[in-house]
């Protein structure tokens, strides 16, 4: 699966592409409806849980107007469907990358404050 910035920005939302051989080909794009997007850089990753179980994370500004609102959101369905995980910040935020830490935890990197800074936050799951 590969999150894809919108770059023609219309409509506002990620895209998403799916590969069935690891990315030699790709077999389907479509709207992702419920990660609504700024024309920005956003970031996936497959994480697993304390429990073992696999869900798919992705990070990126919650907005179609402006680079702010940076939230986690979670999906069980292989991307098919998302739904808010946490926020993670509320101001002027953008490009980030995902990581998974130790059992439970994910790590994200990411620009804020008008890209005058760079923040770190773990996060439990």
């Amino acid at each position: 699966l590969m999150s894809i910035r919108n770059q023609s920005g219309d409509p506002k939302f990620r895209l998403m592409a799916s590969s069935a051989d690891g990315g030699e080909s790709w077999d389907s794009v479509w709207v992702a409806n419920d990660l609504p997007d700024p024309v920005c850089q956003g970031s996936l990753l497959n994480f697993t849980q304390k429990n073992g179980e696999k869900v798919l994370l992705h990070c990126n500004p919650n907005s179609q107007t402006e680079r702010c609102c940076l939230v986690l959101k979670s999906s069980w369905d292989n991307g098919r469907t998302w739904q808010l995980a946490h926020e993670i910040y509320p101001k002027s935020s953008a490009y980030s990358d995902l990581v998974e830490l130790e059992a439970g935890l994910v790590g994200v990197l990411f620009e804020g404050d008008d890209y005058s800074r760079i923040y770190f936050a773990r996060l439990e799951l």
